[in-house]
């Protein structure tokens, strides 16, 4: 009786593998491809860490980093965002911050047509400014209660109709 429950286990587990291994033989392979390397900081600008890029449906992206102008004296970080349409050119640089207390850890998300909420840290608070797949930016937002609450490393994330959830 045990060794005809050992065959049956046995087959069982050939049957599975072969089935995996067939599985696995037929896929079509990815067709995901490495995009050409650019820049996306202006010149004389200097990119943080942690830039981040979320990509609509159609492939447009919306790229947020946290960057600091190299000729001006002290630190003074700035969230800057850029559209970069599928297959176009890269848009303008808009910057999101204000000049003043450290801006970082941007966040961003779209929209499935490409309408984007961008979220950071500025002086212990999250700040948020919604930018439309066009690059129109809208009016700056601080989200996070007044201090001494803090708002750390937040982050976003946008339904597929455009409402956006900050934590």
């Amino acid at each position: 009786m045990r060794r005809g429950r050992l065959y049956l286990l046995l087959g069982s587990l050939i049957t599975v593998g072969a089935l995996v291994l067939a599985g696995t033989l037929f896929l079509p392979a990815a067709k995901a491809t490495w995009s050409t390397a650019r820049g996306v900081s202006a010149a004389g600008w200097n990119g943080q860490d942690f830039p981040t890029v979320a990509v609509d449906r159609q492939g447009d992206r919306l790229f947020a980093w946290a960057a600091v102008d190299t000729d001006v004296p002290g630190p003074f970080f700035q969230v800057q965002t850029r559209i970069m349409p599928q297959g176009g050119i890269m848009g303008p640089i808009r910057t999101l911050s204000p000049v003043g207390p450290v801006a970082l850890w941007p966040e961003v998300d779209v929209d499935d047509d490409g309408d984007g909420a961008v979220v950071w840290e500025q002086d212990d608070r999250v700040m948020a400014r919604r930018v439309s797949r066009s690059g129109t930016v809208g009016t700056q937002r601080t989200l996070s209660l007044e201090i001494p609450e803090r708002g750390h490393r937040p982050n976003v994330v946008v339904s597929p109709g455009g409402r956006a959830l900050v934590a």
